[in-house]
């Protein structure tokens, strides 16, 4: 329906007249009447618009707060972790999403060739330290 009217200016004129108590037409006070309503329902459309963006806002804020708060806890995890790691004989493993305590043992790592043979020499090897196991 009021995609149907056109729009009307807010008449100051016809407002100054109906408080001072003048006679003023009824065809002025429809365009008044309608162009008040029109005025009315598009700030009462603007304040529910910005009620919604308000509480987005409010909701965005929260959120934001909420993932600082967990990002500043996992920050102060891994430092105590990276503290812990240099001090301790154990360790965390992660493999297939779970994750282990784990006894760290003093290794010395040499690289060897890249051959077949070369693997299975190191195999043999560690066999014989732990015991002579065929395998």
């Amino acid at each position: 329906m009021r995609d149907q009217v056109p729009r009307q200016e807010f008449d100051h004129k016809t407002a100054g007249a109906l408080l001072d108590g003048r006679k003023v037409s009824d065809e002025a006070i429809r365009s008044f009447v309608a162009a008040s309503r029109a005025a009315h329902d598009d700030r009462e459309s603007l304040r529910g618009v910005l009620q919604v963006v308000l509480e987005e806002v409010a909701t965005r804020d929260a959120e934001i707060k909420l993932l600082k708060e967990a990002l500043l806890k996992a920050e102060e995890d891994a430092e105590r972790y990276r503290w812990l790691r240099g001090r301790s004989a154990w360790t965390l493993i992660s493999a297939n999403g779970i994750t282990r305590l784990a006894h760290r043992l003093p290794v010395s790592f040499t690289p060897i060739e890249q051959n077949a043979d070369d693997y299975d020499a190191a195999i043999d090897a560690a066999r014989a330290a732990k015991g002579g196991a065929d395998g």
